[in-house]
């Protein structure tokens, strides 16, 4: 009888210590903390109740919206949401949005800013589930709704 080996990836035992291992890790915590503030600031299942119907509960969810803006986006520029926005607007289908992922990541990765690299993950976290017209139209609202905020609450800065 042959032993199996405990295998991670491409036949490399998983005792063999690579260290993009441990920068995975990392960043896979770093997630954590962007997906913690974000449940924080909405729901529990973010994803659900970003693409659920409001009908009923419209000014809630915009509140929400309003909440997360307002207090966890302060050092976000709004040049820095509209340069994300305008390709996001012009996306015709899931699959031209979904095209926009590596976008996510560039903006995300180049900035120090950490309330952006929240947004950028909340972006990435959304676009993956748009399967459909109805999760676009809903998705780009939602982002809309985001620029539009960012605008009113911190557009301006106050000398």
């Amino acid at each position: 009888m042959t032993e199996t080996k405990n295998v991670y990836h491409e036949g490399v035992p998983a005792t063999d210590k690579m260290p993009d291992v441990q920068k995975a890790l990392e960043l896979n915590e770093r997630e954590k903390g962007y997906e913690k503030l974000i449940k924080d600031s909405f729901v529990e299942d973010y994803v659900a109740y970003i693409f659920s119907d409001h009908t009923s509960d419209y000014n809630e969810y915009i509140d929400k919206v309003k909440r997360y803006v307002s207090y966890k986006c302060k050092d976000v520029t709004t040049a820095q949401l509209r340069n994300v926005y305008a390709r996001i607007q012009k996306a015709p289908t899931p699959f031209a949005l979904q095209m926009l992922r590596p976008k996510i990541a560039y903006v995300a990765g180049r900035t120090e800013v950490y309330q952006l690299k929240v947004v950028m993950f909340l972006l990435e976290q959304l676009i993956v589930r748009v399967d459909g017209p109805e999760k676009l139209d809903r998705f780009k609202a939602f982002y809309e709704a985001i620029v539009a905020y960012h605008k009113y609450y911190h557009g301006r800065r106050q000398t």
